[in-house]
Order: structure tokens, then sequence, then C-alpha cells
């Protein structure tokens, strides 16, 4: 093993690289680096890494199981000449400087549960034609997975495939417990369509299928409608007239102007009314009503 790509008391290769980057509109949960069973996982949904953590030199690495460290901490965590993991986070020394530094694990109860890493590695192999793949996630691969062979620099990485559109496994000779799953690129337009149907084909078959049922009208009785016998009162005259006056169609202008000074003075004389029978007495007509 090279000692040039391995830190003392460190993690093995920067996985972070392989965990989406803040640009990239994924769940949070996909900026971490995951730690189960003692393996480490990453991904951003194009490629999944899974490593042992036997693999790297962190003491106690038995305390990483069922933590998470966001990408930028593993990132500077790297920098630093011995890492020991604790029940809490993760204690780092600098050699440099002979300080320390202390990395609390991120918060699981709020970015919510990892995915299910291995029920997507599971998968079994088959035979393909043609598959396209993206170059800069293979060089992913390659910085992420550690080699274990002399010249380490030309050691071949085994790709597995399974069919033309399914995630292929990327491993390295004599480290078997350590992988990364690439989902292939589509290049062929009929594949991208024949992939939509399927698809829609599988959405439409999972859809639950509903029995048409008899429509049974129930007849609704209409009440009769109700009559209510409204008294008008004084005000109520005056208001109507006023009404009256202002929607009443255009005259001469003569006759306009004697029939304004009536209705003026009619005006005048109901208002007195209301005035003295209602006003003086207290609003009693009012509280009557």
């Amino acid at each position: 093993m090279s000692k040039s790509k391995v830190k003392q008391n460190n993690f093995a290769t920067p996985l972070h690289l392989a965990c989406a980057g803040k640009d990239e509109n994924l769940r949070p949960i996909m900026h971490y680096v995951h730690f189960k069973n003692d393996f480490a996982y990453a991904t951003n949904a194009h490629i999944l890494v899974k490593q042992p953590l036997s693999y790297s030199t962190v003491l106690n690495y038995e305390n990483l199981n069922g933590k998470m460290i966001h990408r930028d901490v593993f990132k500077t965590i790297l920098k630093f000449w011995v890492v020991e993991a604790k029940e809490d986070g993760l204690n780092c020394y600098c050699k440099e400087t002979g300080s320390y530094s202390f990395f609390e694990y991120a918060n699981q109860k709020e970015l919510g549960n990892a995915p299910d890493f291995e029920s997507v590695l599971n998968n079994k192999n088959k035979a393909t034609a043609c598959i396209g793949i993206a170059p800069k996630f293979v060089e992913i691969a390659d910085k992420c997975l550690l080699r274990g062979g002399y010249r380490d620099e030309y050691e071949a990485l085994e790709f597995y495939f399974d069919g033309e559109t399914g995630a292929m496994k990327i491993k390295v000779k004599n480290m078997p417990d350590q992988l990364a799953l690439l989902m292939p690129l589509c290049i062929d337009e009929k594949q991208y369509n024949a992939e939509c149907e399927a698809e829609n084909d599988t959405e439409i078959a999972a859809e639950p299928k509903v029995e048409a049922q008899q429509d049974e009208t129930v007849p609704v009785e209409i009440a009769e409608p109700v009559v209510v016998e409204t008294v008008e009162t004084e005000p109520t005259r005056v208001l109507r007239k006023v009404q009256a006056i202002e929607n009443a169609e255009p005259q001469p202008a003569q006759a306009q102007k004697i029939e304004n000074a009536k209705i003026q003075k009619a005006y005048q004389k109901q208002v007195e009314f209301i005035i003295n029978r209602h006003v003086h007495r207290k609003y009693k007509y009012y509280y009557a009503a």
C-alpha cells in the first residue's frame, strides 16, 4: 500500500468527493459521508462508494458506526495527522502546529434517515452490449477507491455491468470488500423513450383498479319558499321616495324644476315629522322595531 496516499491515523481516501456538492439540488443527506456496520458510504446519486473502515487508520474507528460527517468537515479532517473517533465526535491532531481540533458528528435526527445503500448495491449482474459512462464520475471513483498493488497508479479498475440501464459496480482486485456503484448515461434516444414508457407502464400497473359503480341518485325534496311579510315603516317610505327620485327618468328642464321643488318640500316635511316623532321620544320607534 502506498504511503503517499494514506495519512498516519486518518481516513484512507477522499470519500467526500463522492458526496453531493453545494450546487447540486439533492437531499441534504447526500452531502454527508455515512458510517454503518464498519463501512463508509458516500453518494451523489450518480456514484455510490462503499469502503471498509478497516482500510483507514483512524483510531477507534468502531465509534463511527451510525454516525455522519459533512463533506466539508471530512475534507478538513484529511489534513490532520492523527484522527481518533470518539462517541461524540472526532479528535484530530495537527503535526505542524501541535494543536488539537474537535469535530462533532452531524445530527441525524434533523437530517433524517440515510439511504438504504445495501439494497442498491445488492443486484445481480448480467451481460450487456453497450453502456454510457461519464468520465468525471469514473475519476471520482478512481480517487476514492483504495489500491492495494505495488504500482497502484497502474492498477486497473474492474467494471461489472448490469444491463444497458443498470448501475455498474467498480472494484479493485484483491480488495473485494470495497466497491463503487456508478449509474450509466443514456446514449440512445430510443433507449430513453423505452425507459420512459416502461416507467409509465409500471406506474399504471401499480394504480389500484376501481370498479364501476351504479349511480344511485337520492331524490332531494325541495322545501316550499317561506314568505315573510314586512311592514313598511315611516323612514322606509322616505328612503324609498329618495331612491325613486335618484332612479327617475330625466324630464324637461322647467317641469323638472317644479317637480324637484315639490319633492324637496315633501322631503323636508317628512324629515321634520320623523325628528318630532322619533328622535325627541328617545328613539322609542327604533327600539320597538
